[in-house]
């Protein structure tokens, strides 16, 4: 019997963006970018929310590679309205990827999160 299938697993991502002062930052954009082996729609885009956090439980990226050369951009998009920040960019070593569910050994690899907390330098 033959079996066609993709190999894939589920990703979620979360997170926390504070200050210098260790405040949370909301309107932070965050771009989470699953590599260079990925076409650009699978980019998912997050904003922080009034406690500087950000969770998106199903990521458009399914592919079990790991997240190997993946990386989370922040960026300042709202002005000055919660103050000025740099942006920057978290590569894949930077960040925790955990796996919570173990797969089935066929095509399924199981859960994964990835945790991105950072804080940003503001921008003078």
């Amino acid at each position: 019997m033959t079996e066609y299938g993709q190999p894939h697993a589920n990703y979620k991502v979360l997170g926390e963006v504070k200050d210098p002062d260790g405040k949370p930052i909301e309107g932070i954009r965050v771009v989470v970018d699953p590599g260079s082996a990925h076409p650009d729609y699978f980019k998912d885009t997050l904003y922080t929310d009034a406690k500087g956090q950000f969770q998106k439980d199903q990521l458009k990226y399914s592919w079990p590679d790991e997240f190997k050369d993946g990386q989370v951009k922040f960026e300042d998009v709202d002005g000055a309205d919660n103050g000025s920040f740099k942006t920057k960019e978290l590569k894949a070593s930077d960040l925790s990827v955990k796996q919570d569910k173990k797969g089935d050994n066929r095509w399924y690899d199981g859960d994964f999160t990835i945790t991105a907390n950072t804080q940003l330098e503001k921008d003078e």
